[in-house]
């Protein structure tokens, strides 16, 4: 499993060209950032058979316009963007939030630092 954070270089990522690459067995899952998948290129390459179906839980635009053909395919499951939640997320947050206090106080380096370059 990847889950790319959303640049200038993984935007429309998962598009028609990739979307060939999958076996017709495979399962597209995106519980990352929405702008990575090319929904209409996903719907066109599900209509052809070229996978087996996909799991969303972010999307292109949020929310999913009720309108989108994604909403009625068998083989598309669409959560409202609650990957991300569970029932320690706000303990691991608070965990690094300390950690970094005790390391800047240290002078060491912290963790999870952002490369603002790289967006990421």
């Amino acid at each position: 499993m990847w889950t790319p954070p959303h640049t200038p270089l993984t935007e429309g990522l998962i598009n028609t060209g990739r979307l060939a690459m999958f076996r017709p067995s495979a399962y597209l899952v995106n519980i990352g950032r929405g702008p990575i998948v090319r929904l209409d290129d996903l719907n066109a390459a599900l209509a052809a058979g070229q996978l087996a179906g996909a799991a969303l839980d972010v999307f292109e635009t949020e929310p999913l316009p009720s309108t989108h053909p994604l909403w009625q395919r068998e083989n598309v499951l669409l959560t409202p963007h609650v990957a991300g939640a569970g029932p320690h997320s706000e303990e691991r947050r608070f965990n690094v939030l300390v950690e970094n206090a005790r390391r800047f106080v240290n002078g060491e380096p912290l963790v999870n630092v952002v490369d603002k370059e790289n967006w990421f």
